[in-house]
């Protein structure tokens, strides 16, 4: 994976994600926050699904067109975290930039 996501305003983005690790038993939600702690505010959140049952780590996030319209900062940090009774673990160690660009027209 690059060391950033690009995601065009206007658009629906979805991309695959590999954890290698067993994601059967947890919730999985993901957060773009303006900056890369989660004391920043969140400007966009993925819609998680597991690829199948969990068990081979694959995700796929999406975001659709109507959300990616609406932000308005040029880049944001996004956070994958993994939730099982009540308590979250992240499952990436540093955050991901996320690169938001305008649709070029003619």
């Amino acid at each position: 994976m690059a060391n950033h996501i690009v995601v065009h305003r206007g658009r629906a983005k979805t991309i695959t994600f590999e954890t290698n690790e067993d994601l059967t038993d947890y919730t999985v939600t993901s957060h773009i926050r303006s900056g890369p702690s989660s004391a920043w505010g969140i400007i966009g959140t993925w819609t998680v699904e597991k690829d199948s049952d969990g068990s081979d780590g694959l995700l796929i996030l999406s975001m659709t067109s109507e959300q990616t319209q609406v932000i308005t900062q040029g880049h944001g940090y996004m956070d994958l975290k993994k939730e099982l009774d009540g308590q979250s673990f992240s499952v990436i160690t540093y955050p991901l930039e996320v690169k938001f660009v305008d649709i070029i027209t003619e």
